[in-house]
């Protein structure tokens, strides 16, 4: 896997499930906050993606739109993504390959165990050239905070 930029992109606030967190107690949202909110991750998505050059870059820059709710910092970043593999889909007319990423959550407990792998194959699916993904979530090695890019561990003010 090669070396990624940085992400610039700031979230401005964190989803989980049907609440929006804002440094407040929870709030429900409603059926438009949730579109606006799902619009908005789409579009830094396809942003992101046209702006790369590789596949593996395109792939990043889409696992990189993924957040654990409870850290605003991106999955990627946190160092939770262990490997991508990409091969051709013998199925594919148009050349489209097939991903596969391996990756792990900050604990086996986490609270959004359910949603971050399938957050990450859809957004991996989103990519024109793939046509499909398999995310497998593994737990050895553990995550250990050190996992972090530099960045990631100065926004959390660990560095």
């Amino acid at each position: 896997m090669s070396e990624a930029k940085p992400n610039s992109v700031k979230p401005q606030s964190l989803t989980l499930g049907a609440t929006e967190h804002r440094g407040d107690a929870p709030r429900p949202l409603d059926a438009d906050e949730r579109a606006r909110i799902a619009a908005e991750k789409n579009a830094k998505l396809k942003s992101a993606i046209h702006d790369a050059k590789s596949l593996e870059d395109k792939i990043i820059a889409a696992i990189k739109t993924v957040h654990d709710p409870e850290i605003p910092v991106n999955i990627y970043e946190l160092g939770l993504i262990y490997d991508i593999a990409m091969e051709p889909d013998p199925e594919s007319a148009i050349g489209e390959k097939k991903v596969a990423v391996t990756m792990t959550l900050t604990s086996a407990n986490c609270p959004a165990a359910q949603e971050i792998p399938v957050d990450v194959k859809k957004a991996v699916e989103r990519i024109a050239e793939v046509s499909g993904a398999t995310v497998e979530v593994v737990f050895d090695p553990p995550w250990e905070k050190e996992m972090m890019s530099e960045e990631a561990q100065v926004e959390l003010g660990l560095f």
